[in-house]
């Protein structure tokens, strides 16, 4: 029984190479999303990622179980709060039945950069119709509620693109350019402010242009 545990790591070592003891992790944020994820071409190998507030755990998932690999392994963080720091482990099942676990690493979690919500405005400077791209980070299918509104630098509502449930991930609004009584908006520099039920918020500079 020993001897089949040694080959079976044995054969996981040979298969991922020489870099496998020690892949580079590293922590970005698409769309301000926390992601961690290691180095190395990974591709038919099944993996689960985990963090913890500690090095010693306990651990909890942090990618569906099982998942598939086509390449590098990550995982999108929803759960993670900026400024804290994590440990985050990677357990593999490579092609050949092998298990390989990597980790755990730490991260602290960019306050900065893992934005819960966002919004921008193209074109942006422009004049006349632009289209609203807002982002929510949240496991897939939930909803927030929020309000999407634009502000001139005096405080004053100039127009309300959106208020209601907004979906985690994308969602793209058409606007007009123009304000709540129908005007277009005057050339200048405006506040696009998403606030959020729960109180998060983020304002976006806009500059309508002549």
């Amino acid at each position: 029984m020993k001897r089949a545990i040694v080959t079976s790591l044995l054969c996981a070592a040979l298969y991922a190479g020489p870099g496998a003891a020690s892949p580079e992790f590293r922590m970005t944020y698409p769309n301000g999303v926390p992601r961690a994820e290691i180095s190395g071409d990974w591709r038919h190998s099944h993996y689960t990622v985990w963090r913890a507030s500690a090095a010693s755990g306990p651990f909890a998932r942090v990618s569906d179980s099982d998942v598939l690999c086509v390449g590098p392994c990550f995982a999108d963080d929803f759960g993670a709060v900026g400024g804290r720091t994590y440990s985050y482990r990677f357990d593999l099942v490579l092609p050949d039945g092998g298990f390989v676990s990597f980790g755990p690493y730490a991260a602290t979690v960019s306050a900065e950069l893992a934005r819960p919500i966002s919004a921008r405005v193209s074109p942006n400077p422009g004049r006349g119709p632009a289209r609203v791209t807002l982002f929510v980070a949240g496991q897939p299918g939930s909803t927030l509620g929020a309000e999407v509104a634009m502000f001139d630098l005096q405080g004053r509502r100039a127009r309300t693109l959106f208020h209601g449930a907004l979906a985690a991930g994308r969602t793209l609004v058409d606007w007009d350019g123009r304000d709540d009584a129908g005007a277009e908006l005057r050339a200048g520099i405006y506040l696009l402010r998403v606030a959020s039920w729960d109180g998060r918020t983020s304002v976006t500079r806009v500059v309508r242009s002549r």
